[in-house]
């Protein structure tokens, strides 16, 4: 089996699946237009009332070739603006990070009976080591998604779970990081909660494949 193959088969397993069309719909497409071009062309040559069809097998190769890179190129945007997206969020966990702006922070949510995302405020250090995490989640978020609408291979995906894995390796980050994908721990999507949920420490996922 393909090093592309098992970590598919790994990152199923962790309840991470791209779709079977997004997996080979490219493909399918241009396997059935092909197909259809090659048809008309037979057509021609073995029906009589079909004489000259074949002539409309060239039209048809030039259209479907053009609505594909249609496609691919509305794709490319898509993963333009998730890449977008994770570079703003990106600037608001710096801010959030920075010691000079904690007064901010604490000021609009900070409070002693806090609880959720941004419980733990109060205390700088707490703070500091819960945005890291938020951080690494965005990350494994980002990574995740890419492989789940088809913008990178399942190995680059599992490649991205077993950094956070290592991460893991410290207790302390995992809990962290499984209460902060819990209901009240912002906007993850289920692939990120089912792997975060999944993975114990010292776990390791790259040696499988």
């Amino acid at each position: 089996m393909s090093r592309e193959a098992l970590a598919r088969r790994e990152l199923r397993r962790l309840g991470v699946r791209q779709s079977l069309g997004t997996r080979v719909g490219p493909y399918a497409y241009l396997l059935t237009l092909l197909v259809l071009a090659l048809g008309l062309i037979a057509m021609d040559k073995l029906v009589s009332w079909a004489e000259g069809i074949r002539y409309a097998a060239s039209p048809l190769v030039t259209a479907g070739a053009l609505l594909l890179a249609i496609r691919q190129w509305r794709h490319h945007r898509n993963e333009v603006s998730i890449s977008g997206s994770l570079d703003r969020l990106d600037i608001v966990n710096r801010y959030f990070s920075d010691p000079d702006h904690h007064d901010v922070v604490r000021h609009y949510f900070g409070a002693e009976e806090t609880t959720g995302w941004n419980a733990g405020i109060e205390s700088w250090a707490e703070w500091s080591r819960r945005m890291y995490v938020f951080m690494e989640l965005d990350n494994l978020q980002y990574g995740l998604e890419k492989y789940r609408l088809g913008y990178s291979s399942a190995y680059q995906a599992l490649r991205v779970v077993d950094l956070f894995a290592a991460r893991a390796q410290s207790r302390v980050f995992l809990a962290a990081a499984k209460s902060l994908v819990g209901e009240s721990g912002g906007s993850y999507t289920p692939e990120v909660r089912g792997v975060v949920k999944s993975i114990q420490s010292g776990a390791r996922f790259l040696g499988a494949v």
